[in-house]
């Protein structure tokens, strides 16, 4: 048996006590330096950085602490590009970080040529480009009005749809923690979709192209942010509508029993957990979501529904350029009475939808859903333009992704049941995507997705993190 030489134990032991020494060591944050933040507030930028003055951090942590509070100052929307410098004071025992932001463009004026439907790839398929389901007018925005991170949002619109809505939400309010919005809404169109056969909306237009619907809400949210991570919002709503008796003739159950109206207030309550790196496209991290809604309350009871939603996700990574993630979402209503068509969508209508399903809705009061994907970096990139150009757009941060999906989900559907033979039964779909990801803040993805039965298409999404 062999001997292990004393000198190599010693050197052995030494080289562990000083790994525990340096996993023990900490040096303080004694100074926190902004530079370049001409309208956002100091106090916004130090509440959104997970670094606080006085902190301590493990020496052997440092490099990594401040890369995640890059990302997170990122992930809030109001920067363009962020670079930290941290130096050691004259003892050794505490850091200097520095901190030089090119801010975003906060306000955007600008024309709206939209698309009515509900995303691209439905226009361009099932409605041959049709350019009369557009949406034209104008909207303001300003993401940073008075320098809190509050946002202001005005938009008005005609077109396939009339649409007015004005959205304001202060974070803080009542010191750094509370905040408060308000949304007004109004909109109305000539084209409905009354009915749900073979998971794809019908639609009806009058031949003498009259209004056919109207809808009108406007609520109060409250929002609490104990810290960067956790949100609590609270909101209560006032909503009502009313369809056309032609439409009530097609189905009579699209606001239930042949009503043409419907009124309701709605209370809602989301609770946010976000330990993620970088808010648009986290490669690390989790982020756990849990809202309940209560629809009809108060002296306004025509609808009764009370959905409970969770969804949970986690961001493992492999080395810096790859990522496997998972998403679990379900929904439930505990009101298991008959509900009306309009207030029965469930997957596809909105932002949870199947790789290779984005053609199809699945209605019902409840879903389950997984998606399972692996990203890969291939490309980062600053390009410079012109020094001619508005300070936030002098360097254009650019990002590339491979990403391959893997999606499976279950709606029960046990109300409208004809034709619509993607409910009630296990759906999943797969395929590779493309990426790309501008200003740290603007998401394009080209997605090749194959259904369970091999139907294949090519769709286009985007996303932007304000």
């Amino acid at each position: 048996m062999s001997r292990i030489p004393r000198y190599g134990i010693g050197w052995l032991l030494m080289i562990v006590a000083i790994t525990q020494v340096l996993e023990a060591q900490t040096v303080l944050v004694d100074t926190i330096i902004l530079n370049g933040n001409r309208k956002t507030l100091s106090k916004t930028i130090n509440f959104e950085n997970p670094i606080k003055q006085g902190d301590q951090i493990v020496l052997a942590d440092v490099s990594e602490t401040v890369t995640m509070s890059r990302l997170q100052l990122l992930s809030s929307g109001l920067f363009n590009d962020i670079a930290v410098e941290s130096s050691y004071n004259t003892d050794s025992t505490s850091i200097i970080l520095t901190y030089d932001i090119i801010e975003n463009w906060y306000l955007f004026p600008a024309p709206i040529f939209e698309l009515a439907d509900r995303n691209f790839n439905v226009w361009w398929q099932d409605f041959d480009r049709d350019l009369s389901r557009t949406l034209y007018g104008a909207r303001l925005a300003h993401y940073n009005l008075t320098g809190r991170r509050d946002k202001l949002k005005f938009l008005a619109h005609t077109g396939y749809q009339r649409k007015l809505e004005l959205t304001y939400d202060l974070p803080n309010i009542v010191g750094e923690n509370w905040g408060l919005g308000f949304n007004v809404f109004y909109s109305d169109q000539r084209e409905v979709s009354y009915k749900t056969e073979f998971n794809k909306p019908l639609f009806f237009e009058a031949n003498d192209e009259r209004v056919l619907i109207k809808n009108f809400r406007a609520g109060l949210t409250f929002i609490n942010r104990p810290n960067t991570y956790v949100d609590h919002t609270f909101r209560l709503e006032y909503n009502t509508a009313t369809v056309d008796e032609a439409v009530v003739s097609l189905n009579p159950d699209y606001f239930f029993e042949g009503s043409t109206s419907l009124s309701f207030f709605l209370l809602e309550y989301e609770f946010l957990l976000d330990k993620t790196d970088y808010n648009l496209y986290p490669s690390r991290g989790f982020k756990i979501m849990i809202n309940a809604s209560k629809e009809g309350t108060f002296i306004l009871n025509e609808v009764d529904n009370t959905f409970i939603t969770a969804s949970a996700k986690y961001y493992q990574p492999f080395g810096d350029r790859l990522t496997a993630t998972t998403q679990l979402e379900a929904r439930t209503n505990l009101s298991r009475s008959r509900q009306a068509y309009s207030r029965n969508r469930g997957l596809g209508w909105k932002d949870f939808v199947i790789t290779g399903y984005d053609l199809f809705v699945l209605d019902g009061p409840d879903y389950v859903g997984v998606k399972n994907y692996v990203t890969f970096k291939f490309f980062d990139r600053t390009f410079n333009t012109f020094q001619i150009m508005p300070r936030q757009f002098r360097t254009i941060p650019v990002l590339a992704y491979l990403r391959l999906n893997l999606d499976i989900a279950y709606v029960n559907e046990p109300t409208y049941l004809a034709t619509n033979d993607l409910n009630n039964t296990i759906i999943y779909g797969f395929g590779p995507a493309l990426d790309i990801i501008a200003y740290n803040n603007y998401l394009f993805a080209i997605e090749y997705g194959i259904t369970q039965d091999l139907d294949t298409g090519i769709y286009l999404k985007t996303s932007i993190s304000f």
